[in-house]
């Protein structure tokens, strides 16, 4: 089990390595909340996307994705029904109603997670400035004492 050390306890060697921790965790949040919001509006652009197949659209013509950099002309079927990829390699057939309705809930699944991360990175946030303002004094301090010392020395070294 961890034995928590009062912060100014620590010397400036460990300030530091605690600093480049809280670093390491807050890049780490940082990267876990964008890939959340990115995946979250993915969902959020697919219910658009699901919500403009209107039967008034059937038989238009549109490019289907065949790779990332290639397409072909298409025709879209009567938009009764649609195939989903709810995750893992499964497919499942709805309606737009119904693909609507989940890819909804999937992007309010991902905004309540990521209301659970942010509390968490404000946190390492705040604790990363108090680590550096105690990194800041006992730093001060140390230059403080050795421009005393110096001085102090320079000072005995001239007298005859």
């Amino acid at each position: 089990m961890a034995q928590s050390v009062p912060i100014n306890q620590l010397s400036i060697p460990q300030l530091r390595e605690v600093l480049e921790k809280i670093d390491e965790e807050m890049e780490f949040l940082t990267s876990s909340l964008q890939n959340l919001k990115t995946v979250q509006q993915k969902f959020m652009d697919s219910k658009e996307a699901v919500e403009r197949l209107t039967p008034d659209r059937a038989n238009s013509e549109t490019l289907v994705p065949m790779t990332s950099t290639l397409y072909v002309l298409g025709r879209l079927c009567p938009p009764d029904k649609v195939t989903v990829d709810i995750g893992t390699g499964y497919y499942a057939d709805m309606t737009p109603t119904q693909a609507a309705d989940f890819f909804q809930r999937k992007a309010e699944f991902l905004a309540k997670e990521i209301e659970k991360v942010q509390p968490g990175l404000q946190e390492k946030y705040a604790t990363k400035q108090v680590v550096t303002e105690v990194l800041q004094a006992k730093v001060k301090v140390a230059v403080s004492s050795q421009q005393a010392s110096t001085a102090q020395a320079q000072a005995g070294g001239n007298q005859p």
